[in-house]
């Protein structure tokens, strides 16, 4: 289990910033709507990792997880030295993640502060919850033999079989990309449009799923 969430310090990443480097130097702060604070805070350190690491901005948009992907592959080379990044990066970055696919597919945040195993993003558009720090510690160690959360995308008992078949008919990925950021992305945009097409058919293309939906399922109150 991890330790309560809190921002990481600039100390944790020392060696990302050029010695030159200075507050005024970063981005400008892009405020988040609809998000709890503990994931705002942990968004805008991701934005100033990737910054200070790649000097390019991060503006929540899916275009910018291959910058993401790209860092994460730089801090994956320091984890034998430094093992203590591995869950402070997969935090800010999942937090990352889960921001640009709520903004995307116009999700809900479920983040408890006490446990990021807890963390979900449920998207309005369909039925369909998942962990992004689990995604993200995916991403970081590229496999699932990690101490993080599980990632897998989860949906009704009634749309998993036919969510199952379309993505095994999804092209085949090579192994070094299986886990990166991008190729979730893409998973998920797979699964959401199989699960729109089967609303549409049961007529229910109209139908949007909000904190209560989502509250009924988990048995738990969302951010």
């Amino acid at each position: 289990m991890l330790p309560c969430v809190a921002p990481p310090s600039d100390d944790d990443f020392q060696d990302s910033r050029s010695p030159d480097d200075t507050d005024e130097d970063l981005p400008a702060p892009i405020t988040l709507i609809d998000v709890p604070e503990n994931v705002a805070e942990l968004c805008g350190s991701c934005v100033q990792y990737v910054w200070r690491s790649l000097r390019v901005p991060l503006d929540f948009t899916p275009d910018t997880l291959s910058l993401v992907d790209h860092y994460l592959s730089g801090v994956r080379a320091e984890l034998s030295q430094k093992p203590e990044l591995g869950p402070l990066v997969a935090r800010v970055v999942g937090a990352y993640f889960g921001e640009v696919v709520r903004k995307t597919y116009f999700g809900i945040w479920r983040a408890e502060p006490r446990n990021v195993h807890d963390w979900q993003v449920g998207l309005r558009t369909v039925f369909l919850w998942f962990n992004p720090i689990g995604v993200a510690y995916d991403a970081l160690f590229n496999t699932t033999e990690h101490d993080g959360p599980r990632s897998h995308l989860r949906v009704a008992a009634e749309d998993r079989e036919a969510l199952n078949v379309r993505l095994s008919q999804a092209p085949p990925v090579p192994d070094s990309e299986f886990y990166l950021l991008t190729t979730r992305l893409e998973a998920l945009e797979i699964a959401v449009e199989t699960l729109r097409l089967r609303m549409s058919a049961q007529g229910y293309q109209d139908v949007e799923f909000g904190e209560a939906d989502y509250a009924a399922e988990f048995g738990f109150g969302v951010n």
